[in-house]
């Protein structure tokens, strides 16, 4: 009876949900690759990690994640981590702010096509919208200085320091008290403006051994409790504490999966086995991994990775696969297969990184060409005469193997003044194929620097690069003789060929200069990308400023996406209201393209992002309103049928609003109801209006012996001119766990009616047979009208040591 109690409750509230559907509109979450992506709690200043779990893997080649905080300029991406039928994608604290965060997905499959997520992104561009939750001031209150987090040593090592120097000032430092296991200490420890210092070890009783607590209380200018603060940490014996500096801690686990993929008539059988070992030595920090599978073939980019690294407080060593981090504009978010170091001499920083960034696989010859008689086509190239008796043949283009040199040379402190140098250095390898299109390469020298005061409420900050290209390097470089011959004022190439020389002379020990590289009109900055900013936080405003310029021919093979041939300023506020219950947040940016006069007309493109963000930290819902607006525009006016196709004039307006409510009603529930309408008017001769209306709600409920159930539903509706897509996806499951919580079960069901049709039922079971051993069953079975069903199946086997 008390089950059909707790399901006539789930019923009301999926009704009255419902009723809700019908005036609102919300985004909906529907793809043919992916099945979901989760992500890991999205709080200011966080680490922000989205997993995407996958239909089938057998057709895809990679994953890149876009992603943009609140008022950036353009799109970031990151390459995901494949491992099997999932993907991994981290975002770096520091691009984690409120009050949302912008992303999409695209796909790449091994045939050459693509798909994005959302479905219909490349046509409509409406991304995804994250709520980003705000850190309250509170949380900022008490500054725990020492110790570390997870503190376990003796008492004699022991000493804490407080720093309150952000602490609100409602806030009455003076009346701080200090407890440990509820023991007041606050007569032993010394106030010393903003800072509060306590060394246990010189009063008695001493600490004994065991798990400790630590809390501050904070008190308001009334008396009354303002904020606590707790941090728990362990006392061991002297005699402990000094066989534990030599003893290694680690931890080992290994992943294996079995797993079969019939997708379209087509069987595919798979093997992965993933190992992953850490382990901390005194000062000293080590990690390994490596990932095998049966996917990796010699003629795709690597599936198979591994990696190994040691690090301390001065220096560390990598080697395999690595995400290395530099300068946005010189490498970020790009795995490289080589070696990573970094050493630390005070406040003088070197790292460097050399590997591949794309493995050789060489095309295949479809056909030969004398040529007088080969067609003008891209996949049409040379081929050795001597070998084939033809000089032109048609191919299916391999990928060269390119090798990345990037070093970064930095002065300073991150959190004061900070100065730093880089140079990247990529090419193509000529002789790792034989079939491909021109061979490439890349240089980019950059510089960046940031400036922290008043305990970083005010940052400046900017970084530059220059980057030369060759599109072409098969022919190698150019004698002076040549360049003479080839470049001209009045004519040739019309570049002077004194410049040439000098770039030549100034560069050529660097990369390979010919009648391919570029820029050959340096004076014109094609090639520079720069961008500078101030950041101010004062009086519950955090205030940005940020200008920024991008040749047409900027190029880093680090960074693949970057956004080129714009320039101009943006301005952004988050400011902080009602005691931190509502959040104001707005950008404008006002940018132009055609810098080096390339085009026919210069489009300005003007964007204004708002939102209001109310959190009333109790019994009510989260509610977040939002509004954007786009407008592009190059002003072009022409009769010229000729030019028509190249005016800019249209306006998008996007309206959302996420709903987020935790409550009680029989059992926890959890509810969430957002909606977007995007509108594009476009008042050019391509009159290429589009309107998405798109609406998801979910509900999950919570009951007792570790069962769990949601539900959701989503709603979309594009209309792009006279094409026009609408679906709707209905999903319902749940989980239950048996035996003492050993054995978990999962099922769902997740069918898609409309334009696009498909029913896709899961289920999977996870029973954990000792605490270190771990089985995962998973089954999946896609039904679609009039052609064939798809049937995954799978199983993990999961080993954890310590």
């Amino acid at each position: 009876m008390r089950y059909i109690k707790y399901f006539i409750i789930h019923i009301k509230i999926m009704l009255l949900l419902c009723g809700l559907l019908f005036t609102v509109n919300s985004y909906a979450q529907i793809s043919k690759s992916i099945s979901s992506i989760t992500n890991t709690p999205p709080l200011q200043n966080s680490e922000l990690t989205f997993n995407i779990d996958l239909f089938q893997s057998n057709m895809i080649s990679r994953i890149v994640f876009f992603y943009k905080p609140f008022g950036g300029s353009d799109f970031k991406s990151r390459e995901a981590v494949l491992s099997g039928a999932k993907a991994v994608i981290v975002i770096p604290k520091e691009d984690v702010k409120p009050p949302e965060l912008e992303y999409y997905v695209t796909i790449e499959f091994k045939d050459g096509s693509s798909e994005s997520y959302p479905l219909d992104y490349q046509k409509t561009n409406v991304p995804v919208n994250l709520k980003i939750d705000f850190s309250f001031p509170e949380d900022d209150d008490v500054i725990l200085l020492s110790p570390e987090p997870g503190f376990r040593s003796s008492s004699a090592e022991l000493l804490f320091s407080i720093s309150l120097l952000h602490a609100s000032s409602e806030v009455q430092k003076d009346s701080t008290k200090i407890f440990i296991d509820n023991f007041n200490v606050t007569d032993r420890a010394l106030l010393m403006g903003d800072l509060i210092n306590y060394c246990p070890d010189n009063f008695e009783p001493k600490i004994q051994s065991g798990v400790h607590t630590l809390k501050v209380v904070l008190y308001d200018t009334l008396n009354r409790e303002f904020h606590t603060f707790r941090s728990n940490f362990t006392i061991i014996s002297e005699d402990e504490a000094s066989i534990e500096k030599t003893q290694l801690f680690y931890h080992l686990d290994a992943t294996g999966e079995i797993r079969n993929e019939n997708i379209s008539a087509r069987n595919t059988f798979y093997n992965n086995l993933g190992v992953n070992f850490t382990g901390e030595l005194s000062d000293w920090k080590m990690s390994a991994g490596i990932y095998l599978t049966s996917e990796d073939k010699s003629y795709l980019q690597p599936y198979n990775r591994y990696s190994l690294s040691i690090q301390n407080n001065f220096a560390q060593l990598a080697v395999g696969d690595i995400m290395p981090r530099f300068p946005s504009l010189i490498l970020d978010g790009k795995r490289v297969r080589g070696v990573y170091g970094d050493v630390k001499a005070g406040s003088v920083e070197v790292k460097s990184v050399y590997g591949e960034v794309t493995r050789g696989t060489d095309g295949r010859l479809l056909q030969m060409f004398t040529a007088s008689d080969a067609p003008l086509s891209s996949d049409v190239i040379n081929i050795d005469s001597l070998k084939y008796g033809y000089s032109k043949g048609q191919v299916v283009l391999g990928a060269y193997k390119r090798d990345l040199l990037a070093v970064r040379a930095s002065i300073g402190s991150e959190n004061s003044f900070i100065w730093g140098l880089s140079y990247l250095h990529a090419k193509d390898q000529i002789s790792s194929i034989e079939f491909g299109s021109a061979p490439k390469e890349n240089l980019v020298l950059g510089t960046d620097f940031s400036w922290s005061l008043d305990n970083n409420n005010i940052v400046l900050a900017a970084q530059g690069a220059f980057s030369l290209n060759n599109n072409d390097i098969s022919t190698g470089a150019l004698s002076d003789e040549l360049i003479d011959s080839l470049f001209k004022k009045d004519g040739g190439l019309n570049a002077d060929p004194q410049k040439v020389k000098d770039i030549k002379k100034i560069f050529g020990k660097f990369i390979t200069v010919n009648q391919y590289i570029s820029p050959l009109n340096p004076a014109q900055l094609p090639t520079l990308a720069a961008e500078s900013s101030i950041s101010i936080n004062y009086l519950a405003n955090s205030l940005k400023a940020s200008y920024i310029y991008r040749g047409n021919d900027f190029q880093s093979f680090g960074q693949q996406y970057t956004r080129t041939d714009v320039a101009g300023l943006n301005l952004s506020d988050r400011a902080r209201l009602l005691s931190d219950k509502i959040f104001l947040s707005v950008s404008y940016e006002d940018l132009r393209d055609n810098l080096q006069n390339t085009k026919f007309a210069t489009t300005n493109y003007k964007t204004f992002n708002s939102s209001i963000s109310v959190f009333p930290r109790n019994e009510y819902p989260n509610v977040v309103f939002g509004y954007n607006r786009y407008n592009n525009d190059n002003n072009l006016v022409t009769t010229d049928t000729n030019k028509m196709n190249y005016i800019v004039n249209d306006v998008t307006n996007r309206y959302y609003t996420q709903i987020s409510y935790d409550f009680q009603l029989g059992v926890k529930q959890q509810a969430s109801l957002s909606y977007s309408i995007s509108n594009r008017d476009d008042n050019s001769p391509a009159n290429y209006d589009v309107n998405n209306t798109a609406v998801f709600m979910q509900l999950n409920s919570f009951w007792d012996q570790g069962y769990n159930t949601f539900v959701n539903i989503s709603v979309n509706n594009s209309k792009i001119k006279e094409y026009e897509l609408n679906y709707t996806g209905f999903s319902i499951g749940g989980s239950r766990s048996f035996l003492e919580k050993k054995l978990d079960i999962s099922a769902d069901i997740n069918p898609i009616f409309g334009d696009l049709k498909r029913v896709a039922y899961e289920l999977s079971a996870q029973y954990s047979a000792y605490t270190n051993l771990m089985f995962t069953l998973q089954f999946r079975f896609l039904t679609y009208p009039n052609q064939p069903n798809d049937i995954i199946a799978g199983l993990t086997t999961h080993f954890g040591l310590n």
